[in-house]
């Protein structure tokens, strides 16, 4: 596939980054945005450059930091 979409939601304004990581811990990307309170979408759309393997996508909001495993098949 070669785009994803990762929803998300906040419980008011702050800075919000997201990190996709590769397995060797290396980040591919990083954004960073101030998001107002309510739900968010991340869309990646250039799955096509990344080889087969697992990935990582880190949401870090606050001290809050959630990472959700990708597998690139």
């Amino acid at each position: 596939e070669s785009s994803f979409n990762v929803t998300y939601s906040i419980t008011k304004e702050g800075t919000v980054r997201i990190q996709l990581v590769n397995i060797k811990g290396e980040v591919l990307q990083a954004s960073e945005s101030t998001e107002e309170k309510g739900s968010h979408s991340f869309n990646y759309d250039e799955g096509n450059k990344l080889q087969p393997g697992i990935y990582f996508l880190k949401l870090i909001y606050g001290d809050k930091a959630v990472t959700q495993k990708l597998i690139k098949k």
